[in-house]
């Protein structure tokens, strides 16, 4: 990385003489050319990145959904309690999505469309930094570099807070670019809005946490200069900046005062792994990982479904590393030492920040991308002015323009046509159940749906859904309300849509799922159920049914199920259920499920599909079960054994 003040360093030193360090001011119309020609980029990328967001990828990842329930927790109760709970969530994205959702109401694209309009920022920051330390041509090559980046694209359409402290390290970098052309006041506004960027970035990502510290030592080499020489110096510059950084994330500091770990960079980045994390003795090979991983293609993330491409394309790669040993050889340019040295300083914080954590990884890399867009673009102007004559001059643009938009195309077309559609991303981002539970609302109906789901509460939890809508969460326990018709929506990716709403019928039928087998629960025509037992009514508790026959699995197992009929606002049960045998010294095999409460205010079908290994033995097994509550109590059975188990039948199985 570099910072702003870099590369407009190298950018007034050439390599023919100092005397051309000093270049005339551009017409007024290049540089209205310049702005403009950043302006539409970035529009045009923000357009691209708003377009299908919840098809290209399907559904949302996880940490969406974090940011959207604490973005739903922020437009309740105020920003300042969605900061309490933020810990390393971006907070300005969770602001930003706080916004749209209050305005347009949270739905699936609501995250989505917070990091696009990030993401659509940081290419604009980009653009005009590199414009405001190049040159007008070069902050709109800069700003179509990053808009055409594969990473930038993807990290774009995801609402995870790398995408938010890359625009914020942009920001800060054109800010200070700013600061470093003015003088006295008017350098003032953009220390403070520089300070305020910082701040913003230490509050979007960990990897960003240690820039306030660069500011303090910027701080710390003025004052030091300032008693050293009571000449011009720049402390209130910085003291400004400083302050405005530290008042920025002040509510987030006292808010976590008992967890100085959230203030580190070593904590992990919601919506990326977070499993690797460096140790000092470490960190000089993550940082070398990190590097690497610029240039050379890495593993595959199989938890997002992510490419093991490096993070340059190999269009960019020899532009950015002229770049960068353009910018080495720049180190000493007097006019703008001491900004030079906070760019090093802003660089070392953000690449330790980077490698902190999982190293290498894209989502990480993605902080930097703003100023390697800048870099590979100072590769490109220093190769071009290097260029004597006119003819390779010009050879040398065309290829640089084919090379950016030959990058832009080829990222479009890996995102949409491989990376968004692979079938793996899918489940991942529980696109099916999302699908299911937003197709209840084409349901012209007010009876009863019923989504089965484990583990997709933040699912539920941020569309907020209804109250006739209700979520299973145990994949071998299925409720069906008695005597109503409703909806079964099986939450498998396999299953084309209109297959997983199945309509229900009690107590007449139940509709076979293709996921899991349903019977019909209706104990008048025994020979059709899967297992009978005599019905049995005790205090406060279920009625069981059941049938005698049991099919066989494999040679070993046995698979049974087990109708529960669940009172209205029961709770929560503990079901053990076992094969055992009679005699002194009996054989046991066992197994515990949770069948969920009762929410409804009628009584609910419970159906319990349980799987028991069968001992090695020809003795008859009785089949028991015994409910305990969820304070552990067992719920009394009239004729239940001593320990609390009742015999519901019992089998002989003949092993082959």
């Amino acid at each position: 990385m570099s910072e702003a003040e870099q590369t407009d360093s190298s950018s007034t030193t050439e390599p023919e003489s100092e005397a051309e360090s000093v270049s005339p001011p551009d017409p007024t119309w290049l540089v209205w050319s310049g702005l403009i020609g950043i302006v539409l980029i970035a529009l045009i990328a923000g357009i691209g990145r708003l377009l299908h967001l919840t098809t290209y990828p399907p559904g949302l990842a996880d940490a969406e959904f974090d940011h959207g329930l604490l973005a739903r927790q922020a437009s309740d109760f105020g920003i300042r309690s969605a900061m309490e709970n933020a810990e390393t969530l971006s907070i300005p994205l969770v602001a930003v999505i706080a916004a749209i959702g209050t305005i347009t109401g949270f739905d699936a694209e609501t995250p989505r469309i917070a990091a696009a309009i990030f993401g659509a920022l940081s290419i604009l920051f980009t653009g005009l930094w590199a414009f405001r330390a190049m040159g007008p041509v070069w902050g709109i090559a800069a700003a179509a570099v990053l808009g055409g980046s594969f990473w930038h694209i993807l990290f774009s359409r995801l609402a995870i807070g790398s995408i938010v402290a890359a625009c914020a390290l942009a920001a800060f970098c054109w800010l200070l670019t700013e600061a470093a052309h003015r003088r006295d006041q008017a350098a003032l506004p953009w220390y403070l809005f520089a300070g305020i960027a910082a701040g913003v970035g230490f509050l979007s990502a960990p990897a960003f946490r240690l820039l306030p510290l660069v500011l303090i030592g910027a701080l710390a080499v003025c004052l030091y200069q300032l008693r050293q020489n009571t000449g011009p110096s720049e402390a209130r510059n910085w003291l400004i900046s400083t302050a405005a950084a530290y008042l920025t994330i002040s509510p987030y500091l006292i808010s976590h005062r008992d967890d100085l770990h959230q203030w580190t960079p070593w904590a992990t980045t919601p919506g990326l792994p977070g499993e690797n994390q460096t140790t000092i003795p470490t960190l000089a090979t993550a940082i070398i990982d990190t590097a690497t991983s610029l240039v050379i293609p890495g593993d595959r993330y199989i938890e997002m479904n992510l490419p093991g491409d490096a993070w340059l394309s190999v269009l960019m790669i020899p532009w950015a590393v002229i770049g960068i040993l353009g910018l080495i050889r720049a180190w000493n340019h007097p006019d703008l030492q001491q900004h030079f040295s906070v760019g090093i300083g802003v660089l070392i914080s953000v690449l330790l920040g980077v490698s902190a954590v999982d190293a290498g990884h894209p989502g990480q890399v993605l902080i930097l991308g703003p100023a390697l867009a800048v870099v590979t673009v100072f590769g490109i102007q220093t190769v071009i002015r290097w260029a004597r004559v006119t003819t390779v001059r010009y050879a040398l643009i065309s290829l640089a323009i084919v090379g950016i938009l030959g990058q832009a195309f080829i990222s479009v077309q890996s995102y949409v046509d491989e990376w968004a559609p692979d079938p793996d991303t899918a489940p991942h981002f529980n696109a099916s159940v999302i699908d299911a539970l937003l197709a209840t609302a084409s349901l012209d109906t007010n009876e009863l749906v019923i989504i089965n789901a484990d583990g997709y509460e933040m699912v539920r939890d941020y569309f907020r859904t209804p109250g006739r809508i209700l979520f299973q969460s145990h994949p071998d326990a299925l409720p069906f309300p008695e005597g109503e018709d409703g909806y079964l929506i099986t939450a498998n990716g396999d299953i084309p849509l209109e297959d997983r709403l199945a309509r229900l019928s009690l107590p007449t039928g139940l509709r076979d799922d293709t996921r899991i087998r349903l019977y019909r629960l209706d104990g008048r025509i025994r020979e059709e159920m899967p297992l009978s037992v005599p019905t049995v009514q005790y205090p406060n508790g279920p009625i069981l049914h059941g049938n005698s026959e049991p099919s066989r699995i494999g040679d070993d197992s046995v698979e049974v199920l087990i109708a529960f009929k669940s009172p209205a606002q029961s709770p929560q049960f503990s079901v053990e259920t076992r094969l055992r045998t009679s005699g002194v010294s009996p054989i046991t095999t066992s197994t515990t499920t949770v069948l969920p409460a009762n929410p409804l205010q009628g009584r609910l079908f419970q159906v319990l599909r349980v799987r028991l290994e069968l001992p090695d033995q020809d003795q008859p097994l009785d089949l028991e079960i015994r409910l305990r509550r969820d304070d552990d109590t067992i719920v009394p059975i009239g004729g239940m054994t001593d320990d609390g188990f009742f015999v519901l039948n019992r089998y002989t199985f003949f092993t082959p």
